[in-house]
């Protein structure tokens, strides 16, 4: 459930989220001004799923690396939530159930908790939800940001595991002369949206010649 147009007194699902110190190290080379609408972009997305508009390529990159972590944490919320409701259910069952009947209703109770135990794994037993930014990673924002600042100007800036895809598919070469075309268009930002899908798109006119 997206949320949109939020303000401060509205009602979220949920009272409080985890704040990770990775979050804060995310943030650690962006300017002042940035730091405060990253926090805010983080608490309105943590509490109402609503997706913010950053103006600073710095930013968008850290947000590129934060949002995941949140919509993870909203995934193990979410679950969290169903299974207490279903557990709640299943315990009124049990309650009204009577001898043969009841051991009938145990046993697939039984059954439902299993599989409740399975997604609360995949949910909270995957890789801990953290987020260090790696020198491979601050080379990335580093290297893009000097040479291609318009591109990461884009709703949807080049993120690092995208940039290794497409120089895994067409070659860094071929990668990097297709992001100096783009980044020398001076109507990259009204004909574009994505990064990623413009480069895969101008490889790709470009084949069809």
């Amino acid at each position: 459930m997206a949320a949109t147009g939020n303000t401060v007194a509205d009602k979220s699902e949920r009272d409080y989220f985890p704040f990770l110190f990775s979050f804060k190290n995310a943030m650690k080379e962006l300017s002042k001004d940035d730091k405060l609408v990253i926090y805010e972009a983080i608490t309105d997305y943590a509490f109402f799923e609503k997706t913010p508009k950053l103006e600073t390529p710095m930013a968008r990159m850290a947000w590129a690396l934060i949002e995941p972590v949140l919509s993870k944490s909203w995934v193990r919320f979410r679950a969290k939530k169903n299974k207490t409701k279903s557990n709640q259910n299943q315990n009124q069952i049990k309650t009204k159930s009577k001898s043969d009947k009841g051991d009938r209703i145990k046993d697939k109770g039984d059954r439902i908790k299993d599989k409740e135990r399975e997604i609360d794994i995949y949910t909270s037993g995957e890789a801990p939800l953290s987020l260090s930014l790696s020198p491979e990673e601050k080379e990335f924002i580093d290297f893009m940001g000097k040479y291609f600042p318009s591109v990461q100007q884009l709703d949807e800036p080049l993120k690092p595991e995208q940039y290794k895809n497409l120089c895994s598919r067409y070659g860094e070469n071929r990668v990097k002369d297709k992001l100096t075309a783009m980044e020398n268009r001076k109507d990259l930002l009204e004909k574009n949206k994505s990064a990623y899908k413009t480069v895969i798109k101008w490889i790709q006119r470009d084949e069809q010649k």
